[in-house]
């Protein structure tokens, strides 16, 4: 026993880091998660993205068509239309077209770039502070927030983007300790490639500009002291050549969607004095009761406060671009939240990126805590309470996992540790498909019915834009812009193609604009009437 735990105490931290990353994930039952359909929590956005890769899989090899399952460009005859740029819609479609269309290889994907970023982040604090113990907390507590967990497996970009920054920023630090200019490329490299994933994963290269910008201002008055930049023309034409390239994706998205006439995505503001009172206060509560909760636990909220409190208190012991770092990225994130404050209403997965700010935070403090108390950052009581801490919000992470899953709508504090804040059960037992409950797993009967993958399909009660027709198999339209009682809508439709028409709804049986083409019934599928539609109506 005693050669056991000395072999164990010699055991490098990135072995420490691997075991307790895998630890977590059997915790939060990830291998249970590879094989799930997309989950109702923010299945519109999920829908979207798988919808991208399928397409890419069976509709185009090229990169810059980017095309989903709603034929609403092209006056309503393709899905051509981009947003964020589809680097990991298109990699997955490709893989797809070895292996088929599992969804589990688009999850496993995403949990493998998470498993990279938070790996970058231990390498980098271990780095900074020359310890691999507190390296290992840091980077693994940013795999025990809830948000990160559900969508760092769930098709979204935000994480992906959120750990290609942190692997920019493990070539940050390299950059400033051993000075090699090609680790600035690496660095903006990959800062661009997050921000092309997700825009707001560039909070990190925005506050490392004002960075350069203040060297370059100052660099023959401070020359003599350290700084992380050069504030050379050099360290500028990288920086320059990332955001250009960001820049020209944006551009081309945008000059595509007007060719084309279609747009899946929100890239605007959302900002707090475009809402109502009322839409005010509605997402001024659930972000103050829900959505704080899905960032993290009180526990950690009391730990980033302590390390604010004590880097505010102690701010001109720092070194300047140390201060200076923290500082905008806390001043981005407030106006961030200002920009984006009707995100707060549910849309958790908007406050993934801006999750930086925290890291920067809690590797500042404990860089300060090092210098400055090396007794605290080397006592075995901080590193187990640290340890106990991530302990235990993993435990709080798993359960809301459990509840963001569980879609019976019927979960008691029964059923729960004791760990959730009073208004989650509510919360997450609300989960549904909602109108979609019913075509979930609707495709093989539909298959039954004769109704063919490459037959276009109307399904009536589908708001979103893609979730009904990844559950159906079909391209199509449906009520996405309300126009399906427009006079004439239905006869372009038909026109474009359209075979079917299927509803839950009764209501589209009586209205006028609807009802006179749908008598041709084909089948009733576990409440779905599904019509065959002609022509003549």
């Amino acid at each position: 026993m005693d050669k056991v735990l000395a072999r164990l105490y010699r055991m490098d931290a990135v072995w420490w880091f691997v075991a307790l990353y895998i630890l977590m994930s059997c915790a939060y039952e990830a291998g249970n998660v590879l094989h799930l359909l997309p989950q109702p929590h923010h299945l519109w956005r999920q829908a979207d993205c798988i919808s991208l890769a399928w397409n890419y899989y069976d509709t185009t090899w090229n990169f810059f068509q980017p095309t989903i399952h709603n034929l609403f460009s092209d006056d309503y005859t393709t899905g051509k239309t981009a947003g964020e740029f589809p680097l990991l819609y298109y990699i997955v479609g490709m893989i797809w077209r070895v292996a088929g269309p599992e969804l589990w290889i688009y999850r496993s994907i995403e949990f493998f770039l998470h498993f990279l970023g938070c790996l970058a982040l231990f390498a980098s604090v271990r780095r900074i502070l020359q310890d691999g113990t507190w390296a290992v907390a840091i980077a693994l507590l940013f795999y025990a927030s809830p948000a990160i967990v559900y969508f760092g497996i769930g098709f979204l970009p935000d994480v992906p983007a959120f750990d290609l920054a942190l692997i920019g920023w493990w070539y940050v630090v390299r950059y400033a300790q051993e000075r090699r200019e090609r680790l600035w490329g690496w660095a903006v490299f990959f800062f661009s490639l997050g921000m092309l994933l997700k825009v707001t994963a560039g909070m990190s290269l925005i506050a490392l500009t004002g960075i350069l910008l203040v060297r370059t201002a100052r660099r023959k008055r401070a020359a003599s002291s350290w700084s992380l930049f050069k504030g050379d023309r050099r360290e500028w034409l990288i920086l320059l050549a990332g955001l250009l390239a960001v820049y020209a994706w944006y551009v081309y998205a945008a000059w595509y969607n007007g060719v084309h006439g279609g747009k899946y995505t929100f890239n605007g503001l959302w900002p707090l004095w475009g809402m109502e009172p009322a839409e005010k206060l509605q997402a001024w509560n659930v972000g103050r009761r829900i959505v704080v909760f899905q960032v993290f636990d009180t526990s950690v909220w009391i730990l980033i406060g302590v390390a604010f409190t004590a880097l505010a208190a102690n701010i001109r012991k720092l070194p300047e671009q140390l201060a200076l770092l923290n500082a905008a990225l806390l001043v981005g994130t407030v106006l961030y939240i200002l920009f984006w404050f009707h995100a707060l209403d549910n849309h958790d997965y908007y406050f993934i990126n801006p999750m930086i700010t925290l890291v920067a935070l809690l590797v500042s403090s404990l860089w300060y805590v090092k210098h400055f108390s090396p007794g605290v950052f080397q006592a075995r009581g901080a590193r187990w309470a640290m340890f106990a801490l991530l302990a235990y919000n993993t435990a709080y992470t798993a359960q809301n996992m459990r509840m963001r899953y569980d879609t019976s709508g019927t979960m008691t504090p029964k059923d729960l540790w004791p760990i959730y804040h009073d208004a989650e059960l509510a919360h997450w037992n609300a989960l549904s498909y909602w109108s979609l409950e019913n075509v979930v797993h609707i495709r093989p009967a539909l298959r039954a019915l004769g109704i063919h993958a490459d037959d276009r399909v109307i399904f009536a009660d589908d708001p979103t834009i893609n979730a009904s027709f990844l559950f159906m198999g079909n391209r199509g339209w449906n009520d996405y812009g309300h126009h399906l009682n427009d006079p004439g809508w239905m006869d372009m439709l038909i026109a474009n193609g359209a075979k079917y028409f299927l509803c839950v709804d009764p209501k589209w049986t009586w209205d006028q604009p609807t009802a006179r083409y749908l008598y041709d019934l084909v089948g009733v599928v576990d409440g779905v009437s599904v019509y065959r539609l002609h022509p003549d109506g």
